[in-house]
């Protein structure tokens, strides 16, 4: 498959909340022609599977992959990956919410999320360049890195971040943006091509 542009991201990608998902999400406003093959819930370390697997077999004129919340990771269970999350009231239930509250109660750190945060985004740099891929990086959250060594790899350490969507209340839903946040995505994805 060819496509003009490539998308990639969790659920502020994929315009999640949107009215019209399928056309006021920023992929759309950028090309009527872009693949965007975002889901919610996804961690980085998926996101970055996920844009490899599907690099490997289409092509694109520009990838836009967007990196989300640092604390987010993927699990290997039931013969496959999941990423998982903060376990929320609400999942108690599901199998996967013990292993979430170990997880988050006796292994992540900030520090651990940060240093596999600029992994993946240095991972997938050698990647797009290897495969000769234009590319935009940009991300939803916080992120540091206090030791720097990934971070000082990277070429995206000034990426965009989405925190210029809460200036104006209008540009977010309750938990995403809104067809006006998206509209700004849009016009900053498009600012940061050369």
């Amino acid at each position: 498959m060819q496509s003009d542009i490539f998308v990639n991201g969790c659920s502020w990608s994929a315009g999640c909340e949107l009215e019209n998902m399928n056309t006021e999400k920023y992929s759309y406003l950028l090309s009527k022609n872009a693949v965007n093959i975002s889901h919610g819930g996804r961690s980085n370390d998926q996101i970055v599977d996920t844009t490899i697997n599907w690099l490997n077999n289409n092509k694109c004129k520009l990838a836009i992959i967007q990196f989300t919340f640092a604390s987010r990771i993927q699990i290997f269970k039931n013969n496959h990956w999941v990423s998982i999350q903060t376990p929320k009231y609400k999942d108690s239930e599901t199998d996967l919410f013990y292993a979430k509250k170990m997880y988050y109660k006796y292994i992540y750190s900030k520090q651990l999320g940060d240093r596999n945060f600029w992994k993946n985004v240095c991972h997938l740099e050698m990647f797009m360049k290897n495969k000769k891929v234009p590319y935009i990086f940009w991300h939803i959250g916080k992120t540091s890195n206090d030791d720097g060594f990934y971070i000082n790899m990277s070429e995206n350490k000034n990426m965009l971040n989405a925190n210029f969507l809460r200036h104006d209340r209008e540009n977010m839903l309750s938990a995403h943006p809104s067809a006006k946040g998206h509209q700004l995505i849009a016009e900053k994805l498009l600012a940061t091509q050369h």
